[in-house]
């Protein structure tokens, strides 16, 4: 038997995606640091990663391996606001482009 792969971070319920929505970044980063106390394991980014990609990368750089990108995607393309919305982005590209963001993990879901 080969070796394990490496653990992924204990995930919560806590996510910052289509359900809950900031007036700007600094709201959303607070929202993020008070997650991150109040429980244990990580949060996920979702629609956010999309719209504000910035805002994913300062999360990750604050909150080291603590941030898990989740990705929803219906035939291939990222799906945004719970589903509601599908962006021109694949899948595979929105993953591409948080490779070296230091995420504790992706979360596909299609």
């Amino acid at each position: 038997m080969g070796p394990r792969p490496p653990a992924l971070p204990t995930l919560s319920p806590a996510s910052l995606g289509g359900r809950e929505q900031f007036a700007d970044s600094h709201v959303c980063l607070h929202r993020a640091a008070e997650l991150v106390d109040s429980v244990e394991g990580s949060f996920s980014f979702l629609t956010v990663a999309v719209k504000d990609p910035a805002l994913v990368r300062q999360a990750c750089k604050a909150f080291p391996g603590r941030v898990v990108l989740g990705i929803d995607a219906r035939g291939g393309k990222v799906a945004v606001e719970g589903w509601a919305e599908v962006s021109e982005i694949t899948a595979l590209d929105l993953a591409r482009r948080f490779e070296d963001a230091g995420a504790a993990a992706i979360v596909y879901t299609d």
